[in-house]
């Protein structure tokens, strides 16, 4: 597959993190950037679950939402993650330099496989689906 220019290479990795992270349900394209939301639902580890909450809803399920922000600049992919809140509260970014965007596909999978990394990272011990 022959090279192709950033600012598209951020359109088609937006597109495919859309396309194959279940909870996205929202994506956003603008000049140089693409949004992905996603939903994700997790529940507390079990040893920080309190007894007796059950009623409360403590230790159900809960959900919050996450941008995965694409951004290009100096033929680099930016990738922010961050949670949809007053706080804004980000995992971490993923830089991509430019030698590892010579293939389309490559580049899709590796920054699919990044930010799932950086998400379990955060909610280590936790159960979640997304």
């Amino acid at each position: 597959m022959k090279p192709v220019a950033t600012n598209q290479l951020v359109n088609l990795v937006g597109k495919y993190l859309y396309n194959h992270i279940d909870g996205a349900y929202k994506a956003v394209r603008s000049s140089n950037t693409y949004d992905v939301y996603v939903r994700v639902y997790y529940q507390l580890p079990r040893l920080q679950q309190i007894p007796g909450k059950e009623a409360e809803g403590y230790n159900d399920m809960h959900e919050i939402i996450i941008n995965i922000s694409l951004t290009t600049y100096q033929n680099k992919i930016r990738v922010n993650i961050h949670e949809v809140t007053p706080e804004e509260w980000t995992f971490g970014y993923i830089l991509v330099e430019p030698e590892k965007l010579q293939n389309v596909e490559n580049s899709m999978k590796l920054i699919y496989e990044k930010v799932i990394q950086k998400i379990k990272k955060h909610y280590d011990g936790y159960l979640f689906l997304f």
